[in-house]
Formats: C-alpha cells, structure tokens, sequence
C-alpha cells in the first residue's frame, strides 16, 4: 500500500542523496503540498487522454443533512463535474436504502423542476456551486434538511488530508502513477531526473578495444609451400 509519508520521504531521501539531518532544509509539510499538487495535474492529464477513471482516486465523505447547503473540500476542477464519482441520500436509521442525487447546474435547475421527466417525489437533485458548495433540493424545488438524512459524496479531492484521508493512509492514485508522481515532483520542482547512466561500453567498442590493443600479425608463407610457377606450363 502507497502512503503519502512514504512518497514525501521518499522524495525527500532521492533530493538529499540519502543524508540527512535536523537542520535539513526541506519540509516534510511543503513535499506533501507538492505532491498534492503534482497528483492533480498528472491525474487530469491521465483522464483527458480518454482512460476511465480509477476507483482508487475518488474517496468518499459523509455529510448530515441538518442543512440544505453542505461545504466540500476543493475538488479537482475537472469539466462537467467529472471529479464528482456519485452523490447519494440515505437515512441514518436505514442505510441500505439509497437515493441517488443528480447535479444540475443553477442556470437548468428550474427547467428540471418544470420539465414532466423529472425524478419522482422520492428523489433529489443538487446544485454544486465553484466554490464546492452543495445545496440539495426535493423534485419539486423545495430545499431539502433533514438531520436524519445524510449524503454520501464519492469525489475526486485536490487534497485527500484535507478531505478526511490520512498521510498513514492509502493514498488515492494508482499504483502505475505513482513513479510519474515522484518524478514529475523531482523534475519540476527540484530540477532532478531519474535517469539510469548509458552503458557505453558495447561489443562494437569491446572488439576494436581488442584489436586496437593486440599488434597486427602478418601470415608468413609456409617452408612446404611449393610455388606456383613450377607447376605452371
């Protein structure tokens, strides 16, 4: 399992060659916050390209709806809400029943209150705004609280800590990233790469080694040759 300590330390042993002491001057703290940052961009880059998104990226938060507006941790600004894997409404007292919520953007939200194939009466709808907010509304426009009612939001976040995760924790990418991450941290903000030296030395070179140090010999003719003019007509 990939943590997020074990990337910061990581990293931090590659830029200090090994060594290092307590009057070291990079932070545990400012690798995290680069890493976070470098897992964002290298995510986006991973999705754009048309793959699927992986379960391990997205974590999941619980929200109790005493209030209609719930406040999210940032999340990757990915167009159409792609970081927003699901959102769903159960009740405290029965979690196996669950009401899937959709997103609307502010502008439709009276279309899809008017329009007759909205969701039934047991449904919901929310509107997210760019700040992160959640405002959770009933079919018909109403604002929806209820404390025994709480929402599950399953969301791709900037930063896991601050989204509830923890730097002894799965840290959410997935695992064949995670050396682009290392190296793109080193790369970009460091100025390192991780490059393996050329073997310079190949057969090519080894065999005119060889015959560059080994003196020239000449055949001399054999004491039984017979020459060829004797044998001529």
């Amino acid at each position: 399992m990939i943590t997020l300590d074990k990337i910061a330390y990581n990293i931090k042993n590659l830029v200090e060659g090994g060594i290092s002491g307590e009057d070291s001057n990079l932070s545990i703290r400012q690798i995290k916050h680069m890493v976070h940052y470098h897992r964002a961009n290298l995510l986006t880059k991973y999705t754009d390209s048309g793959r699927y998104t992986s379960d391990v990226i997205f974590q999941e938060v619980t929200k109790t709806l005493s209030s209609s507006t719930q406040q999210l941790s940032e999340i990757i600004g990915w167009a159409n809400n792609r970081a927003i894997k699901q959102i769903y409404i159960q009740k405290s007292t029965s979690p196996t029943k669950k009401h899937h919520v959709g997103i609307v953007s502010e502008p439709d939200r009276a279309f899809f209150e008017a329009s007759r194939f909205a969701p039934n009466k047991h449904q919901f709808f929310c509107t997210i705004t760019p700040g992160g907010t959640l405002r959770f509304y009933e079919n018909d426009g109403q604002i929806f609280s209820d404390s025994t009612y709480q929402a599950v939001i399953t969301a791709c976040f900037a930063d896991p800590l601050l989204a509830g995760g923890s730097s002894s924790g799965r840290y959410p990418i997935p695992m064949e990233l995670v050396s682009s991450l290392i190296e793109s941290v080193l790369a970009k903000e460091f100025g390192m790469y991780l490059r393996v030296s050329t073997d310079t030395i190949n057969d090519s070179v080894d065999n005119k080694g060889a015959n560059a140090s080994s003196p020239p010999v000449s055949a001399s003719p054999s004491a039984n040759a017979r020459s060829r003019r004797g044998r001529t007509r």
